[in-house]
């Protein structure tokens, strides 16, 4: 493991793992919304947030010595779907942000979301391109997710029971006793 880690998890196999299998679901979605024609910003208006989420993680998982095999199809879906309405993408999203901070009751957070809004606006404006549009664009076709290897990698590794307290998932099985390891100072009763 790097000495510069920053993750808060210590087992880097673990993060792998999780990884692989987030990125194997993600594209099994994309996949199968593709090849049911739904893969649509019409559908879900919310798409290219979805993708840059996930493009964003993917690259941040990469920083961290982590492969990332779907930040870039993230980034080649959302360039096929929105290359064309990226200006008009843009004044909605801005649109929306400022609809948000009218709900803020806080005027001091109020205040501050609105200083991000005009730094993002700033920001988006400077910057001419949208993120699916820089650098290389790869291909955004789906071969194949990595599901089956990444869940059979994952179930291994998967506990089989509790790490701590009673060997049963089920908490409406465990004594009083049993969770009061867990309690936060009853304020948890009703579990």
């Amino acid at each position: 493991m790097p000495p510069d880690y920053p993750l808060a998890c210590c087992d880097e196999e673990l993060t792998n793992t999780t990884n692989d299998l987030y990125g194997a679901l993600l594209l099994e979605i994309l996949k199968g919304l593709e090849s049911s024609n739904v893969l649509s910003p019409d559908l879900f208006p919310n798409l290219e947030n979805v993708l840059r989420s996930a493009y964003t993680f993917g690259e941040n998982m990469e920083n961290f010595y982590h492969k990332s095999n779907y930040s870039a199809i993230c980034k080649a879906k959302a360039h096929a779907l929105f290359k064309d309405t990226t200006t008009t993408n843009q004044t909605l999203y801005e649109a929306y942000l400022r609809g948000y901070a009218e709900s803020i009751e806080d005027a001091e957070e109020k205040k501050e979301f609105l200083v991000s809004v005009e730094k993002y606006v700033k920001k988006t404006k400077t910057a001419g391109d949208v993120w699916y549009m820089k650098g290389r664009i790869g291909e955004h076709e789906i071969k194949t997710t990595g599901l089956g290897r990444a869940w059979n990698k994952c179930k291994h590794s998967a506990p089989i029971a509790p790490l701590q307290g009673p060997k049963e998932w089920d908490l409406t099985k465990w004594t009083k006793e049993d969770k009061k390891h867990f309690s936060f100072h009853s304020r948890d009763d009703d579990i």
